[in-house]
Order: structure tokens, then sequence, then C-alpha cells
């Protein structure tokens, strides 16, 4: 496999056709759709390459991301192609500073945008752009181990749905969002403790003081991300909680291994939305009251 790439743009047909392209050239391509998310995946994941979009809408834009990568100690070195629908003229002076960086203009012209990805991916360090850091692992190790029950998680089959009414089990759910919540909390039923942590501070007191059986975690979260979330969790008692991640961006499989590494109660990822019967399935299963996750539908 080439390498990994991430995408990053608010436009899902500007993702769907450049992901597409690139992935029939055998790259894996992981895609976020701010600035925000970006920051965030770039950091957890650790890509080979990084295609951006000046304009987004939320926290910073491209620009803005690229100098915050340039200032993180593992990812100064990760390859950056602007692609922008604005006069390419005004990011010219950050290009110039920057061996790293390209700007190319929309739309996609893409035999340039190929040869351009092909120059960076050369010049990027192999196995990855940065070094691993030493608290976390080696996460640019080109064969991870695999990780068990990461597979695709299927659709719970009715037949196989616990009937039993068993003893309530305390649920920590950390979403922004509190219509989200509030959906997610009707799904799994009234016979749980089900508590809302509305942002990632909330969410590693919350840890602390009701000793969760099981965390549902968004990635995005304000003040303190997921992702440092799991890694507060990896310094206390907490590190035993069994975490679905919850994801509005797609994670290629082995980048999800790659994070199980790190965080070893990171034990299952479901994209957003979510489908209220696969999470029912895992939930159940993780809290000691349904059999494993199946491919039966």
């Amino acid at each position: 496999m080439p390498g990994w790439i991430l995408l990053v743009d608010d436009e899902p047909s500007i993702l769907a056709l450049l992901s597409g392209r690139l992935e029939m050239e055998g790259y894996s391509v992981t895609t976020a759709s701010d600035a925000a998310q970006a920051a965030i995946q770039a950091e957890s994941l650790r890509p080979k390459l990084v295609i951006m979009d000046v304009n987004m809408p939320g926290y910073g834009n491209g620009p803005d991301a690229v100098r915050a990568m340039r200032a993180h100690a593992l990812l100064k070195a990760t390859p950056v192609i602007l692609f922008t629908g604005m006069e390419t003229k005004e990011l010219e002076p950050l290009a110039a500073q920057d061996p790293l960086l390209r700007v190319l203009s929309k739309p996609l012209n893409w035999p340039l945008m190929k040869k351009t990805v092909e120059e960076l991916m050369g010049a990027a360090p192999p196995g990855g752009a940065q070094a691993p850091a030493p608290a976390l692992g080696d996460l640019a190790a080109p064969e991870p181990a695999p990780m068990p029950e990461l597979p695709p998680i299927p659709v719970l089959s009715p037949a196989r749905a616990p009937a039993a009414k068993a003893p309530a089990k305390k649920i920590l759910i950390a979403d922004d969002e509190e219509n989200y919540f509030q959906l997610l909390r009707a799904g799994l039923g009234p016979d749980d403790d089900i508590r809302w942590a509305k942002d990632g501070r909330e969410a590693i007191q919350s840890l602390q003081e009701l000793s969760p059986d099981i965390l549902l975690l968004d990635l995005v979260l304000p003040k303190v991300s997921g992702l440092e979330v799991l890694r507060a969790m990896q310094d206390t008692p907490a590190k035993a909680t069994p975490v679905v991640l919850l994801t509005g961006a797609h994670l290629a499989q082995a980048q999800v291994q790659v994070m199980g590494k790190d965080f070893p109660n990171l034990r299952f990822v479901i994209e957003k939305p979510c489908k209220m019967p696969v999470l029912r399935e895992v939930t159940e299963h993780l809290l000691g009251r349904g059999p494993a996750p199946s491919s039966g539908a």
C-alpha cells in the first residue's frame, strides 16, 4: 500500500471524487470535513500526506492547520497540498517558505494532482512523515498487529437480541450534541443509568466520579478532544473501561488497528450516524449481556 492520505474538504462531492481517484491508485484515504477534525486525525493517525481545502467552516482554515502542523513535533515533516478554489497568489508566500507544501487550484486537474501526490509521498520519510511518540508506542509501524474485535460491525440479528432483563449498568455518553445524546439514550433503553458529558473535560471528570461500565465517545469534542480523553484514561483506573468511538469521519481499518494498539480499551469504532441495532449489539456485548457481534443479518 503506497500510504495513508488525509483528505480534508467541506464539500462531499470533492471528498468523493478525490478519494475515489486516490484509492484507485492504491492509497488508503481518511476524510475530514473541517480543520478541527483534520488536526485531531492528523495527530492520531499521522498520515504520509494531507490534502486540504483552504476555506472551511468552523475553527481554523487550511493555512492555520498547516502552521499548527509545522509547530507540532510529530507533524512538522508531513507533506501538505492546499487544494483551493481561491487565487493561489495569496498562498504563494506560505508555500515559498515550506518545501513540503504545494498549492493546487480547483477544479481538479487529476494528472497534476497525481504527479504532486507522488512527488510529496516520495519526500516523506519511510513508514510515515514523523517519528512515533514515545508515550504512545510505535504508531508508525508499517504492519500494525491486528486488533481483535475491530472488524466491520454488522447489524444485530433480531433473533440473537438478548431477551432477559439484566442488572442496570452505568453508561457514559460523551457528545457535544444534546439531541444526539437523547437519541442514543432512547435507543439504548430505559433500564440502565445513562449519563451525558457535553465535552471532553466533563467526560474525564465523569469517568473519575461515576466509574461507568462503558464509554460511548465522540472523536471531535470541545475543550478536550476524544483522542485526549482516551489518552487521559490510560493513566487512571478508567483505562479498564471499554470505549466505543463514534465518529463522523471515515477511518480505514488499518488506522483503527493502530489506534487500538495505543488504546487497548478502544474496543469498537462506529461511524455516524449510528445504526441503533449495531450500537445496541456492541453495547450489550461489552456489558457482558450479549454475544459478540456477528456477520449475521
